[in-house]
């Protein structure tokens, strides 16, 4: 058989710091609280793991009340033969770039996708990639993973 991709053998670490109110130096007034100001992403109240309950499968990687930043994760919600078809389709039919700055490669590969109508470009350390509309199997995919997670507005 076939070795899984290396993207889907690895695991997200649950022993990743959390803030539990440490300050960083430099910042200035905290963020709001959630009560004061809920956090909406896509028709979604977040965060995802906290909202969602425990029997849904979330976990909670980072929860940094402070930041107002939030990850979560949840195993399972796809077979492995889905991610390997999709991992595979992703790699071979999406136009990969990884451009040299100073004569150096980048240290990762971007592919700048857009919607319909979209011919923004995308910039970064002094380099450009031009978009690609997204195809209607990536905007599949994008759906299947929205409805995993809750998500009722395409981001």
């Amino acid at each position: 058989s076939a070795a899984a991709p290396r993207a889907l053998k690895s695991r997200p670490s649950l022993s990743r710091a959390r803030s539990h109110g440490r300050k960083r130096p430099g910042l200035s007034l905290p963020e709001k609280s959630l009560e004061e100001v809920p956090l909406l992403f896509a028709g979604r109240v977040g965060p995802i793991a906290r909202e969602s309950g425990m029997a849904s499968g979330w976990i909670t990687i980072i929860e940094d009340h402070e930041r107002r930043s939030f990850v979560s994760y949840r195993s399972g919600a796809f077979s492995r033969d889905m991610l390997r078809d999709w991992f595979s389709k992703l790699q071979s039919e999406l136009r990969w770039d990884r451009p040299e700055v100073n004569g150096r490669p980048l240290p990762r590969s971007a592919c700048w996708l857009t919607a319909d109508g979209c011919s923004c470009t995308y910039r970064y350390s002094g380099t450009s990639w031009p978009n690609m509309i997204m195809p209607p199997w990536f905007l599949d995919i994008t759906d299947a993973v929205c409805r995993a997670c809750g998500v009722t507005e395409r981001p």
